[in-house]
């Protein structure tokens, strides 16, 4: 027999990093480069309400992590159309001077992990409030198949502790801004139902026979 179910599936985050906004608790999904002074460590509020942030301390404290974006779920073809790639996130100094070192470094890089494109932005000086750091690649032709991110500072006092640059909202995304517009599924991985508009919920046919079943769901967004 057929069953007929009613699926409901919430749009994935664009955000292809792991825990940009320290919402693990830890460093979770991080790298760490070079644990200077007292290391990194998270704060309790960042940018966003609700979410955490990461504070670096009296010595150089760099970190990174480089996506895979065909286990992220991205097909040669896609990668080669060269979607656009926002990258970026918000930083600020920490008290009691706030002047303290920042910097962000972000390369496109092919199956070689060569590098492609880049973007730096060179040693910043932070103040008190909150800054966006980053940038949207486009047109840097085929062969990007990772994505590095990697974000640097220190402090100024140099005092023992935490009061370097602070750092939260980290994001690479895939089509830029493009919001999610369209959804399809299938029973086996292979073969697809038509793409549907989103909507609450779905009718679907599941595959016949008893047991667990497993669906598998794409999302699409306006960059395609």
């Amino acid at each position: 027999d057929v069953l007929e179910v009613t699926l409901t599936a919430s749009t994935p985050t664009s955000n292809l990093l792991v825990n940009g906004s320290g919402e693990a608790g830890d460093m979770t999904g991080w790298t760490i480069d070079k644990q200077g002074g007292d290391g990194w460590k998270v704060l309790g509020s960042g940018y966003d309400e609700g979410s955490g942030s990461f504070v670096t301390s009296f010595a150089m404290c760099i970190r990174s992590q480089t996506i895979d974006l065909l286990s992220a779920g991205y097909s040669e073809e896609q990668l080669d159309a060269a979607p656009e790639i926002k990258v970026g996130e918000y930083y600020k100094g920490k008290a009691v001077k706030f002047d303290d070192t920042y910097q962000l470094k972000v390369q496109l890089l092919d199956a070689q992990k060569k590098v492609i494109k880049s973007y730096d932005t060179g040693s910043i000086k932070t103040t008190q409030d909150w800054q966006w750091a980053g940038t949207t690649f486009k047109a840097y032709g085929p062969g990007v198949r990772f994505v590095k991110f990697q974000d640097q500072g220190q402090d100024s006092e140099y005092w023992k502790g935490y009061y370097g640059s602070v750092m939260d909202a980290a994001e690479v995304s895939i089509g830029g801004d493009a919001q999610w517009t369209d959804v399809r599924f299938s029973n086996d991985g292979a073969e697809w139902g038509n793409w549907m508009a989103l909507a609450d919920s779905y009718g679907w046919k599941l595959a016949p026979g008893g047991g667990e079943k497993t669906v598998w769901v794409q999302f699409k967004n306006e960059a395609g």
